[in-house]
């Protein structure tokens, strides 16, 4: 949360001449005074934003104001954050710092304009704990798996009970993130969901056809689908055989999954009625502001940035009563809803390439939440379209998906892009 404390006295250092990094030491030194109008009495708050505003006094057109978390040792100063550069826009100087390490006993600010610049040093402290960090992946490949062969499904080929096969195929997604053989993964296969008991998995991507127990033809629904983990077994869903105990491994979604994940589709301007310009347009740019994030600062700041989903988008969950946002939330999301021959009702598409999909999850408990956002974008959908060759014999005017052509879509490639919120 932003922390913004002004003072009525200000408080000013007088300026050291410096060489900025990078210029082999021939900066030469900037006449300029800066007075703070912010307050740093208190901590900072660790991994979140401050605004810092001071007041500049120079004859010199600024370039570029710097803060750096730095820790005293007897006359000097060593960095212990990374730098961060800001823009200069004029002499009042406001920006927001991330306070990246509690190592820090002053905040160092190089003022630039030209080959000249000038330091000065604030004592400010940080405390506090980070609440997670952030996974971004511009590229992932999601492909529904087919039907697993088990001994509930298939006696035969494993006539002992709680056996069966395995597959290798990116079908699950977590996003808390789980460890895999000693890596944190968020994209993972039905044999590694099963290996961590569905540690902290949180949906899949899959094809709706049939009921892999029984192989009874699920008729009202077909086709693609993000679905939790723990509505995998529905009747309309049908992938019983990803829940089924093989060697003493399985999903458990009583105790294991993420229960908490949700869904909320934000789609584009082709829904019509279900587009919201200016929530679709707020959650677009999110994404593109959104930078890789590798070192610790920009991992703090990316954490920050999807928090602001919250604050904007689902306010509700901070116990804000007046005009309170909700975000709403699904448990699955269909390709098509209605796309089977005997549905009963309307066939819809509910996204497409271009749409996103805010996710959601409470990494606390009820009593004491701590909720986790995240932003999957769809970037290519294997097509589909031509699966629909069979007329809906509940509404012979409407076509439904074809059984075989169906089938056609298991192992296919699916592409998206994600960028979320997770555990550190």
């Amino acid at each position: 949360m932003k922390k913004s404390l002004f003072v009525i006295a200000a408080m000013a250092l007088a300026f050291v001449a410096c060489d900025k990094p990078g210029t082999g030491g021939n900066d030469k030194p900037l006449d300029a005074n800066l007075t703070l109008t912010t307050e740093l009495t208190e901590a900072l708050p660790y991994g979140q934003p401050t605004e810092i505003s001071g007041t500049i006094e120079t004859a010199e057109a600024l370039e570029t104001y710097t803060l750096t978390a730095v820790k005293k040792a007897g006359e000097e100063y060593v960095a212990v954050g990374e730098a961060q550069a800001f823009t200069a826009t004029g002499n009042e100087m406001k920006v927001q710092f991330f306070a990246d390490s509690k190592e820090m006993t002053d905040i160092e600010v190089v003022l630039a304009a030209g080959n000249k610049s000038a330091k000065f040093y604030f004592p400010a402290t940080a405390t506090g704990e980070l609440k997670g960090t952030v996974w971004m992946n511009p590229a992932v490949v999601f492909k529904a798996a087919p039907m697993i062969d088990t001994h509930d499904n298939n006696p035969e080929a494993y006539p002992e009970a709680n056996t069966g096969a395995g597959c290798d195929l990116p079908a699950f997604f977590s996003m808390r993130g789980v460890e895999v053989n000693g890596e944190v993964k968020h994209v993972l296969s039905l044999t590694e969901a099963r290996d961590v008991m569905g540690e902290k998995v949180s949906m899949s991507w899959v094809n709706v056809l049939q009921n892999t127990s029984n192989k009874a033809f699920i008729t009202g629904h077909r086709g693609y689908a993000f679905v939790r983990c723990n509505s995998l077994g529905a009747g309309t869903v049908g992938r019983q055989c990803d829940l089924y105990e093989v060697n003493g491994k399985k999903i458990n979604t009583d105790a294991m999954t993420d229960n908490n994940f949700s869904l909320a589709a934000i789609r584009g301007s082709w829904a019509g009625d279900r587009y919201t310009e200016e929530e679709y347009k707020f959650v677009d740019k999110l994404f593109l502001d959104l930078n890789e994030a590798k070192t610790n600062l920009e991992k703090m700041k990316a954490f920050w940035q999807l928090s602001q989903i919250q604050v904007v988008l689902d306010n509700a969950t901070l116990g804000v009563e007046d005009n309170p946002t909700n975000i709403t939330a699904k448990n699955m999301y269909r390709r098509y809803v209605n796309a089977g021959e005997k549905a009963t009702a309307a066939q819809t598409e509910e996204f497409r390439a271009g749409d996103y999909f805010i996710i959601r999850t409470n990494a606390g408990t009820a009593d004491a939440p701590q909720y986790l956002y995240g932003i999957i974008q769809v970037l290519q959908l294997y097509d589909d379209a031509y699966t629909f060759t069979l007329p809906n014999t509940s509404d012979a005017s409407r076509m439904a998906m074809d059984k075989e052509k169906t089938l056609e879509l298991f192992e296919k490639p699916n592409y998206f892009a994600i960028k979320t919120q997770c555990d550190l």
